[in-house]
């Protein structure tokens, strides 16, 4: 597993815009701009990362003809993550529900926010959560080269964020780390660590949406080309060639077809429609 021929790319993805004074619930962290890293190995394979949500925009593979496709399920613009909650981002503190947003630590009883579509749960974090906030990023191991900002040698691409105190209702201040790597075999590497000032729960993972047969295949196509073998966490398209292969120190994997996906506009043709992707998030 080799990284030394690994490029980072940064420019800017876009500005969240003002938010409408006549609202009084903000569902988004306010920041002014956010920015983009694209990763390339020296196969010219390629993981695209934004600074919004700490979100996997694109990963762009080969199929089985070499000829390099993106897998993944996102937007081109900012906008299409700020009216779509969660796809391909980082979901925390803790993914998932907690019925009635109710918890208790150490005898302490906690109300969290209540956000779910059925307002009966805690879900994904609350309001304002992993996905939708801007995380500060770094780069390891920088070496400029020409008019871009560039970078060599790459050890991983960092991104942070603090979810403070009260935050959603959750006790304690939580500093989250995220370490992506990519390497010359194509693995996409993500190291997730997190550190409490009071005991808090958490339960982090990444809500990526792909289709290893990348964006030119019908539904239909999809349908008949894929099998799944879950217990080795194996995906497989037969007819490109792509495999996805997931491990994981987590002991928890939910697998989903995309059937409650909405009709979206996204990055080219063709747009987004239900159980055109599949998704594998590895959670406790």
């Amino acid at each position: 597993m080799s990284v030394a021929e690994t490029f980072i790319e940064e420019d800017g993805f876009g500005f969240v815009p003002r938010p409408d004074r006549n609202k009084h619930n903000q569902s988004y962290e306010i920041v002014r701009s956010t920015q983009r890293y694209t990763m390339t190995n020296k196969h010219k394979a390629s993981v695209q990362l934004i600074s919004w949500g700490a979100t996997i925009q694109a990963i762009k593979i080969p199929n089985q003809a070499g000829i390099l496709g993106d897998v993944v399920l996102g937007f081109d613009d900012v906008e299409g993550y700020l009216k779509n909650r969660y796809i391909g981002s980082t979901i925390g503190r803790v993914a998932n529900k907690i019925s009635m947003g109710k918890m208790k630590i150490n005898n302490k009883d906690y109300s969290l926010t209540i956000n779910d579509k059925n307002s009966t749960s805690h879900y994904n974090g609350g309001f304002v959560a992993f996905d939708n906030v801007n995380w500060n990023s770094y780069v390891f191991k920088k070496h400029v080269v020409g008019k871009y900002i560039r970078y060599k040698f790459l050890t991983a691409q960092v991104m942070t964020h603090t979810s403070t105190k009260n935050s959603e209702g959750y006790p304690g201040d939580l500093l989250t780390q995220i370490k992506y790597s990519w390497t010359d075999d194509n693995q996409l590497i993500i190291n997730i660590r997190a550190c409490a000032t009071e005991p808090t729960p958490v339960n982090i993972t990444n809500n990526c949406l792909m289709n290893l047969a990348g964006h030119v295949k019908s539904l239909s196509i999809l349908i008949s080309q894929t099998f799944l073998s879950l217990p080795r966490r194996r995906i497989i398209h037969p007819g490109s060639g792509r495999t996805l292969e997931l491990y994981s120190n987590h002991p928890g994997l939910r697998f989903s077809t995309g059937n409650d996906l909405p009709d979206l506009s996204r990055k080219y043709p063709p747009d987004f429609e239900e159980y055109c992707d599949c998704m594998d998030k590895v959670r406790h």
